[in-house]
């Protein structure tokens, strides 16, 4: 009867446990997020590397079964192609709007509880996903080698991409994630090109004042040698979580742990010229708070991927990230903030006269759960 008491607390503690969508500088998540079956969580969150804002939902199907089920994830992001400079001083708005879908198996290989030759617990999880997503742009371009009015072209470009990535976590209370993952996309160079800002003039004269007015209009585009390609990329990444916490004590049906209060309340009546005092007790039952739990925790992130793109030398970024972390009501572990960093090619085979701090990015994501 103990053992299988004490297999009914992990396993409990197994289902109360998931975590979602934490993403990398390009605003892509560094794993596939799952949740616990017969679950959902709709997430806004703000990207300031790619200077996007999107909202993701995800739902499981109905399943009785931890072991068998399956996690969707629908998500929808916008940004302005030239930043946001642009938008805020000229009012320009070249619009990227990317739309993405993703099933996810969840449990290939692993059992709800992996226990060791020794005796101690340790919970082993995977999940496969399949992703898919497509990419529309409009991009301003700026072409030197042609007539002055034809210089400045709008353009669009549809993207689109098909990714397979596995997922492996282990641990009871502290996670480790380890993600395999291969994508192939159709893309552009657009991001890479020079931004440069392009200002028109217009003189005229009013003989009658004598007055000169000089009209501007200003836009940002970008310069240089624009191309389409397909690229395909491999990535590895490790996902450290810390130990997951209860708000409240919990016992082994993991229900809340309740503690009785007793509370005295004194009523007065009056009758005629008399005053009667009548006194209830009533005993309540609330919830034990854990000591030790802590709403905000950190963790950490890191990767490696390989780019390789047709006519181009393979690229190879470095990077991870901080964040912190901290249930929401469902208990999914939330990365409500987190600081991104990479470095793109790192071993320069690019060849494009960048130094190593050019070739350094950071930024900044923001999660909201609705």
């Amino acid at each position: 009867m103990k053992k299988l008491i004490i297999l009914l607390s992990f396993l409990i503690i197994e289902k109360s446990y998931s975590q979602i969508l934490l993403r990398n500088l390009q605003g892509e998540p560094i794993f596939s997020p799952y949740l616990n079956e017969n679950t959902k969580n709709t997430m806004l969150n703000l990207n300031t590397g790619t200077q996007s804002i999107g909202a993701d939902y995800l739902f499981t199907n109905k399943s009785n079964n931890p072991a068998d089920y399956l996690v969707y994830r629908f998500g929808l992001s916008t940004k302005p192609n030239e930043g946001v400079g642009p938008l805020i001083t000229n009012g320009q708005f070249s619009p990227g709007v990317k739309l993405n879908a993703a099933r996810t198996k969840v449990r290939l290989f692993a059992s709800p509880m992996l226990v060791r030759i020794d005796g101690t617990k340790r919970k082993f999880d995977d999940w496969l996903t399949l992703s898919t997503s497509i990419t529309y742009e409009k991009n301003k371009l700026l072409r030197k080698d042609t007539s002055f009015s034809r210089q400045v072209i709008d353009t669009s470009f549809t993207g689109y991409s098909l990714g397979l990535d596995y997922n492996m976590a282990f641990g009871t209370f502290e996670q480790d994630y380890i993600n395999f993952k291969i994508v192939y996309n159709r893309r552009n160079n657009y991001g890479e090109l020079s931004n440069v800002d392009i200002i028109d003039r217009r003189t005229t004269f009013d003989s009658a004042s004598g007055i000169q007015r000089n009209i501007e209009k200003k836009v940002t585009a970008k310069e240089g040698i624009y191309k389409e390609m397909d690229a395909a990329l491999i990535q590895i990444s490790y996902t450290h979580l810390p130990k997951y916490q209860f708000k409240n004590l919990k016992k082994y049906d993991g229900s809340d742990l309740m503690k009785e209060k007793e509370e005295t309340t004194t009523e007065y009546v009056t009758n005629g010229d008399r005053v009667d005092t009548i006194t209830r007790k009533t005993v309540k039952s609330e919830p034990v708070p854990n000591p030790n739990f802590k709403s905000l925790k950190f963790g950490y992130s890191l990767f490696y991927s390989a780019l390789a793109t047709t006519g181009e030398m393979p690229e190879s970024k470095l990077g991870g990230s901080l964040f912190i972390i901290s249930p929401d009501k469902d208990n999914n572990l939330i990365p409500r903030l987190a600081v991104n960093f990479q470095m793109n090619d790192i071993f320069d085979l690019q060849k494009k006269n960048n130094g190593l701090f050019k070739r350094f990015q950071a930024g900044v994501t923001a999660t909201f759960s609705l």
